[in-house]
């Protein structure tokens, strides 16, 4: 199962591994499309209810690419730390900070003490 998973994942030279590519891709441009529509002031609030719906699709959706690659990485923990995953990882991660945790609840001064030590 890895090897297919593999072949999908990893490689393009199969027709499902292009779909793959293909499908993230086009996450990733309907991601950006999405944020900069968002910016824009006077949207009804049906349209920005939709948009943030589909900003939920694409993020579970690459969270899941990322879960995939990270399971079928012949050396898991190497993999958390390579370029990529890292910055799948910065991609998704505010998504879940937004909708989890209220910043504005956070003291400033712990804040920068936690950016600070990092």
């Amino acid at each position: 199962m890895k090897e297919k998973l593999r072949d999908i994942i990893e490689s393009n030279s199969s027709k499902s591994g292009q779909y793959f590519d293909t499908l993230i891709l086009t996450l990733i441009f309907l991601s950006l499309i999405i944020f900069s529509i968002e910016t824009l002031q006077g949207i009804s609030t049906i349209a920005k209810s939709t948009l943030h719906y589909i900003e939920i699709f694409c993020v579970v959706l690459f969270t899941i690419e990322y879960i995939l690659r990270i399971y079928d990485a012949k050396k898991p923990l190497k993999y958390l730390f390579s370029f990529y995953a890292v910055i799948d990882l910065i991609a998704i991660v505010p998504f879940y900070l937004k909708n989890t945790v209220d910043l504005k609840t956070v003291p400033a001064s712990l804040l920068a003490t936690s950016l600070s030590k990092a």
